[in-house]
């Protein structure tokens, strides 16, 4: 439909189209050319990342050893032991033909030992 000039909107050059309509001339795929040109450089290290990444968790996962047995050394044997509160290693022995608990001393230069861990 024209308008007073006789131009439709479509004719009018465009200093003439109202601004709000200056979002659909504007350049906006140069813009987002020169926005992707940025970015990749970090989208192409993002991706070497993850390949990295991939690659070396399952080397890892599958190159730790699947044995459940317990190396023998001669002159030791392996007992059994459990795990107290705060990881503390604990043994159920006899001495003297009473059950006892000892605290397996792991060579640490400190040992934390509550009122309860030292009565039993």
């Amino acid at each position: 439909m024209p308008n007073a000039e006789g131009m439709t909107i479509a004719e009018r050059p465009s200093e003439m189209r109202d601004p709000r309509c200056a979002i659909r001339d504007s350049p906006a795929p140069r813009i987002l050319h020169r926005v992707s040109r940025i970015t990749a450089p970090v989208v192409f290290t993002v991706r070497i990342l993850m390949v990295a990444l991939l690659v070396l968790v399952p080397v890892s996962l599958f190159g730790a050893a699947k044995s459940s047995s317990v190396p023998q050394v001669s002159g030791y044997k392996a007992v059994r032991v459990r795990y107290g509160p705060m990881n503390k290693m604990i043994m159920a022995v006899q001495i003297n033909g009473q059950p006892a608990n000892l605290l397996v001393d792991t060579g640490s230069n400190q040992i934390i030992l509550d009122a309860d861990a030292a009565s039993s």
